[in-house]
């Protein structure tokens, strides 16, 4: 069985136990995701994001920790007994 084939035979078998879920059977969202005879709107702002585009966004993460917080003396003995 090819790649394509277990990944269509896997999200069926996923949307089937979702479609079980005894609150999402009946959301209105999810039952029109399943039985809208349209074609879905595309998203036109999606890309993936490369190994430097990570890198580059958890640094910025990391800058805004570091901005967030300080340092701080500790002025206070720590005793172990």
């Amino acid at each position: 069985m090819d790649f394509l084939a277990k990944r269509r035979a896997a999200l069926e078998r996923y949307l089937q136990r979702t479609a079980e879920h005894p609150v999402l059977c009946s959301d209105p969202d999810f039952r029109e995701f399943l039985e809208l005879d349209t074609e879905l709107p595309r998203s036109t702002s999606t890309s993936a994001l490369s190994g430097a585009s990570l890198k580059r966004m958890f640094s910025l993460f990391g800058d805004t920790v570091n901005k967030m917080t300080f340092r701080m003396e500790e002025s206070d003995p720590v005793s172990f007994e």
